[in-house]
């Protein structure tokens, strides 16, 4: 039994409670099926409307898939697609969502050809064919005239394709982005070409006319904080802002000097974002007077007029601030602190957890929740402190990230990724099994519909409402 279909029959993984966002930064194959757009980048398979590109759905390693996709080819007279990773392959039908992995004579693909029925393997064991029929794979020796070619044979290039001159695209950040690729639909519709630490570009390829830019989830920078400002859901990275609105609308964002934010942004003005720069972003918090900015050495206010001040200069890193009641505090590698008068106090808890750091803050109707070493300080309604310890906790590591939605509080640490119910005190695990594709949590944030997971290269919207009931 594929095992996707057992976790379905098991109730544990629902793909309709997950939309996942891998990096475009490199996108490796196109292909094209009569309703569906696959587009192949390292950490999974893009599904596209292939008419409106719509993203339709993702599939990752919570779908089967090991190793890192290496490129995916359609075959239209069987209605399936290949997908080639490191040492697997596998077909995806997409009638019935099936993915499963194929048993073959073989360890490596390096292109895959198709001919209308008829698959061709170039492996490291010699040219292999599955026709339509069968279930293996045979060797062959000769090739038909008519065979497109997906991966190391696939010699396209940009410049094959005068109408695509000047052979690059150009951001909204007036940046621009080599065309590294070109994929032609068989009947010749279309031209998608993937753009360097951008994405796909669609063309029309008797006039060159660019008809649709697909570019979703983060770039190739590793996220290090989300935070929601504005209206927008912003994924932060080093020297690059993600933003997503609530149309589901992606932007990406540089700022600095000489580039004026658009109105209503604050984090893309030039002295935020020179300050992000400069010490990271780790935090903000909304207050009567602008913005509390919390960095990797110090915190600072965001007041009237965008001005920029200091507020205490640390020698240790901000991790959150929050507010508890009428009361700042802020989460530091020190400990954690609370604010008055512009100058910090430190905030002792009954466990000394608070003394090995405080890593983030969450608030919710069940309290205030602060992530520490070897589990989670739990600030009740009632001012009473308790020691949550999520199961598998390892003692030794800290829990990294928290977020408060509903009537849970979700955490990420060396155990992975999981679900804490306030009210009834359940825990709930949120792995592979359930849909998560990779247990490398390094940021969340939450509110009432949505869980937002953040892996290096990956961000998923997981509607927890539905799935944890």
């Amino acid at each position: 039994m594929p095992a996707q279909l057992l976790l379905l029959l098991l109730g544990l993984y629902s793909p309709d409670n997950w939309r996942c966002y891998p990096s475009m930064d490199q996108v490796r194959s196109v292909t094209a099926g009569s309703r569906d757009l696959y587009v192949a980048v390292p950490a999974g398979i893009y599904v596209f409307d292939n008419g409106t590109f719509n993203h339709r759905l993702t599939l990752t390693a919570a779908d089967g898939l090991a190793g890192e996709v290496r490129l995916c080819a359609f075959l239209p007279g069987r209605n399936l697609l290949y997908v080639s990773t490191d040492g697997h392959l596998y077909e995806y039908v997409p009638a019935t969502g099936v993915l499963r992995e194929l048993t073959v004579p073989f360890s490596a693909v390096g292109s895959i050809g198709i001919a209308q029925d008829v698959a061709y393997f170039e492996t490291d064991r010699g040219l292999f064919r599955r026709v339509r029929a069968a279930p293996s794979f045979e060797p062959v020796q000769s090739l038909p005239v008519r065979v497109t070619w997906y991966g190391d044979r696939d010699d396209s290039d940009p410049r094959d394709f005068p109408v695509l001159t000047p052979w690059y695209v150009m951001d909204d950040l007036l940046e621009h982005h080599q065309l590294e690729h070109v994929w032609r639909e068989p009947r010749g519709r279309r031209l998608y070409a993937a753009a360097g630490r951008y994405g796909l570009v669609v063309f029309d390829p008797e006039t060159g006319f660019q008809e649709n830019h697909i570019r979703l989830g983060p770039t190739g920078q590793p996220v290090q904080r989300v935070l929601h400002l504005d209206g927008r859901r912003w994924f932060m990275a080093r020297e690059r802002a993600v933003s997503l609105d609530s149309a589901g609308r992606w932007k990406y964002h540089r700022a600095g000097p000489g580039l004026p934010a658009p109105k209503g942004l604050r984090l893309l003005l030039a002295n935020v974002a020179d300050l992000d720069r400069r010490e990271g972003l780790a935090a903000l918090l909304p207050d009567s007077a602008g913005l509390l900015l919390g960095t990797g050495q110090g915190l600072y206010r965001l007041g009237p007029g965008d001005k920029l001040s200091p507020l205490l200069q640390l020698p240790l890193g901000v991790n959150a601030v929050a507010r508890v009641g009428d009361s700042v505090v802020v989460g530091t590698d020190d400990g954690l602190f609370l604010l008055v008068n512009d100058t910090l106090t430190a905030v002792t808890d009954p466990f000394a957890r608070f003394d090995w750091g405080v890593f983030d803050i969450a608030s919710s109707g069940g309290g205030t929740f602060f992530a520490a070493l070897g589990g989670i300080v739990h600030l009740t309604p009632a001012d009473t402190w308790t020691r949550l310890l999520p199961p598998g906790t390892d003692l030794g590591q800290p829990v990294r990230a928290l977020a408060a939605g509903g009537d849970f509080l979700f955490y990420g640490s060396a155990a992975g990724l999981g679900a804490y119910d306030w009210r009834t005190g359940a825990w709930h695990g949120i792995d592979v099994a359930r849909g998560l594709p990779s247990t490398d949590v390094t940021a969340l944030s939450a509110d009432e519909d949505y869980l937002w997971i953040v892996s290096p290269g990956f961000i998923c919207r997981y509607d927890y409402r539905a799935d944890l009931r």
